[in-house]
């Protein structure tokens, strides 16, 4: 066999092994960190928990209710026992898991405006931007999250 083209082959073949793992990483990459939401109203951090990742809200930009004067709360949750436990802190993303698509995760969404959970998918479009989307039936609404510095 010609010297030149097994040099050639061995080229394109650490070039190829070199894209596959750079490529690798990429998608690997996951969205655990602190982030920002739409609205910039609230900072959910993202972590592990078991097997899948979950995100507690960390941050308010308005943490204080003004009829009350205290800690705002989850006043529509739809359990009544929950109603008066404070926001902060409080799991909104749950059991979020690899879809098998690069960079996509599935699970659970919790709204404290509504007290309702959903469906959700999570998709980290850049390392900076997290498109989180809450789900009813086939009709989904998205925004996009910015991780906070």
């Amino acid at each position: 066999m010609n010297t030149k083209i097994v040099a050639t082959a061995a080229t394109l073949l650490a070039a190829m092994t070199t894209l596959a793992m750079t490529t690798g990483r990429v998608h690997a990459a996951e969205p655990t960190g602190t982030w920002l939401t739409k609205d910039r109203d609230a900072r959910v951090a993202i972590a592990p928990c078991g097997a899948a990742l979950c995100g507690r809200v960390v941050w308010l930009k308005d943490a204080i209710d003004p009829t009350t004067r205290t800690p705002m709360t989850d006043k529509f949750n739809r359990d009544p026992s929950r109603r008066n436990r404070p926001l902060m802190g409080v799991e909104i993303l749950s059991d979020m898991k690899p879809t098998g698509t690069p960079s996509k995760w599935s699970g659970r969404i919790y709204y404290p405006e509504s007290g309702k959970t959903y469906s959700s998918n999570m998709k980290l479009i850049s390392p900076n931007a997290l498109v989180v989307e809450g789900c009813v039936s086939f009709y989904c609404q998205a925004e996009t999250w910015t991780r906070a510095n």
